[in-house]
């Protein structure tokens, strides 16, 4: 991931697109199973 990246990540830069960093994107693959839904608080 690119530097400039990194600082966006804890702005609002969408409308409901998800900004993770690559270790927790991994974090989350790895824990769910695709096609499952989750809520996010």
């Amino acid at each position: 991931m690119k530097r400039n990246h990194r600082i966006s990540l804890d702005r609002r830069s969408s409308n409901g697109c998800i900004g993770l960093c690559n270790e927790h994107i991994a974090e989350v693959f790895a824990r769910v199973p695709v096609g499952t839904q989750i809520k996010l608080i």
